[in-house]
């Protein structure tokens, strides 16, 4: 099995068990973050992977950007603070999505469809819980 199709598996094994577990077991809001945090660090490794430095440098610096905005939505207690937080960690997982499907790497872009799709769950869960 060539290097490329090995990482298509775990990307998509990794992608197929975080549904499955979002859909079996309801989780908390921090159990949400951590699972995409775990996502995160899954994408991290995977770029470490790959031969063009400009494109691992990107998505790095994109997935720590991303992991402290995460970690500030855990820390927020004001409303209106979470949504800005929310709408920032929305806009800069689009941007990295883009910025993969346009550098053309397929083996990328289901993880990090993946990871844009829990991102929307978990800042969707964070102001729900806000604004109760």
């Amino acid at each position: 099995m060539s290097k490329k199709s090995t990482v298509a598996a775990l990307v998509g094994g990794v992608c197929v068990g975080a549904a499955a577990g979002v859909l079996l077991a309801p989780k908390s809001g921090k159990e949400t973050r951590e699972d995409l945090m775990n996502l995160l660090n899954d994408l991290s490794a995977k770029v470490k992977e790959l031969n063009s430095d400009d494109i691992k440098k990107y998505v790095d610096k994109n997935i720590k950007k991303i992991k402290k905005e995460l970690d500030d939505l855990s820390l927020e207690k004001v409303g209106e603070v979470a949504k800005k937080k929310a709408k920032e960690i929305q806009k800069n997982i689009d941007n990295l999505v883009n910025y993969v499907k346009e550098k053309g790497t397929p083996v990328l872009e289901d993880a990090v469809e993946q990871i844009r799709l829990k991102a929307i769950d978990v800042c969707e869960g964070a102001i729900k819980k806000l604004e109760k």
